[in-house]
């Protein structure tokens, strides 16, 4: 099977539909095509956008995000411009039917204030996607929801010459004059459903197959959850005398003093900067780990059992103002983009750092695609039996990747190697394991 359009717009998020919507609205006689497997939802997840009404609301964001951020891997400009076009995001939701309140219902003390008037809550997940979903199909967005990107510029050719699978995990060839990756990043690959249809985490991996210059894919940032995903908010619990953490032996005691004196720190952000002090306690938590991923606590006499979960691991692609990469035809947000919101750990910056930049992508996609000849058609190759990996990749990177003494990296990299050397993995097991590669490739740079 094999197909045909003008701008193939990979995932399922803000950022997708942003760009999707954007494209078709601005050029409707270009086709827009969508494709990706959503991810899901929690019933109870509400999106905040960070949109500052004022000057120095503004300034205060942009000095919160500098401060957070991770050094050599924030782009001044980018953070700027998302910060200045905040208001295009919320006018752009509110152009989807979506209800903005006027005020934030964030209630933060001290130097969090300014942050409090400056975020928008636009309500549940699921209703904001289901709004942005029909905003595209009323613009002429074809939506393939059953279709994953696994391949772009294949057989060495240009970004829009891309394979994708089906629900069968049959091969569906594709052609396109443009590409806007907007798909998860390395995030997924570190949580429990990381083999999972819809948590695949191959941003990196369709990026590493073409000559996309990559950075930031070393910062790794996560929050706590339990086993039953459930958040976890461990800067609260940290400071409460309840608190107790199974070490390697599995004897459960309190953390060490000067630990616990750094959680009202930890508290004050959900997601964090390796730089910061209060990071210490995450680094505990993650040598308490066991081989399996879990760390076993007890918090107000209740056992649980948490584990890390990557939300935004801020690696991807390079991109200019508009979304571009280095590579002609191809564009990133969301996701698979660096560079423009710091640590994405101020409230609200990871939606609209999507909706900004997913809107410039779009837009710069269909210039492009006005004057860009279609590639050839990728070649045709008989569909692989999926077959599980013989690598975890989940366990692997927990044990390898995350932040704290983690021996055997190199190891671990050479393994990946020989791994993505195979010619018998599928397309999508082949995008899986280089998105491994390059977070631990990354990783590895960043420690010598």
């Amino acid at each position: 099977m094999s197909f045909e359009t003008d701008i193939i717009v990979a995932g399922t998020g803000l950022a997708a539909y942003a760009a999707a919507i954007a494209a078709a609205e601005r050029t409707p006689r270009l086709s827009v095509t969508l494709v990706g497997r959503p991810g899901p939802i929690p019933p109870s997840g509400s999106l905040r956008l960070l949109a500052p009404s004022e000057d120095a609301a503004r300034e205060w964001c942009l000095a919160a995000l500098t401060e957070l951020s991770q050094p050599g891997a924030f782009e001044p400009a980018l953070a700027s411009l998302m910060v200045d076009e905040s208001h295009v995001a919320a006018d752009f939701l509110a152009a989807s039917g979506v209800a903005l309140p006027p005020r934030s219902r964030l209630r933060l003390g001290g130097d969090y204030i300014p942050l409090c008037r400056s975020i928008l809550d636009a309500g549940p997940m699921a209703e904001v996607k289901a709004r942005l979903r029909a905003r595209a199909l009323a613009a002429g967005v074809d939506i393939h929801e059953g279709l994953r990107l696994v391949t772009i510029g294949a057989d060495d050719g240009p970004p829009g010459s891309a394979i994708c699978t089906d629900m069968h995990d049959e091969t569906v060839r594709l052609r396109a004059r443009a590409v806007v990756l907007a798909e998860r990043g390395c995030a997924p690959l570190f949580v429990p459903d990381a083999q999972q249809d819809v948590a695949a985490g191959l941003g990196l991996g369709l990026l590493r197959q073409t000559r996309a210059v990559l950075g930031n894919a070393a910062f790794i940032q996560m929050v706590w959850r339990t086993v039953d995903d459930e958040p976890f908010d461990l800067g609260l619990a940290a400071g409460s005398p309840s608190f107790e953490v199974a070490g390697p032996g599995g004897v459960f005691t309190r953390l060490p003093r000067p630990l616990v004196a750094l959680a009202s720190e930890r508290a004050t952000h959900k997601a964090h900067a390796w730089s910061r002090a209060d990071n210490a306690i995450d680094v505990h938590l993650l040598d308490c780990m066991t081989p399996a991923g879990v760390v076993n606590i007890r918090h107000e006499r209740q056992p649980l059992r948490i584990v890390p979960a990557v939300v935004s691991a801020t690696g991807g692609a390079r991109i200019s103002v508009d979304g571009a990469t280095n590579l002609t035809g191809l564009y990133a947000c969301g996701g698979c983009a660096t560079g423009m919101f710091g640590a994405d750990v101020l409230e609200g910056s990871h939606a609209t750092a999507a909706l900004v930049f997913g809107i410039r992508a779009g837009i710069g996609a269909t210039r492009h695609a006005c004057s860009a000849l279609m590639p050839p058609p990728p070649e045709h190759r008989p569909p692989m039996p999926p077959r599980r990996l013989p690598l975890r990749l989940r366990e692997a990177l927990l044990q390898h990747c995350l932040p704290g003494h983690r021996p055997g990296l190199q190891a671990l990299i050479e393994r990946l190697r020989a791994l993505a050397s195979l010619p018998s993995l599928t397309p999508l097991e082949h995008c899986r394991v280089l998105s491994a590669l390059t977070v631990a490739e990354f990783r590895s740079a960043l420690l010598h």
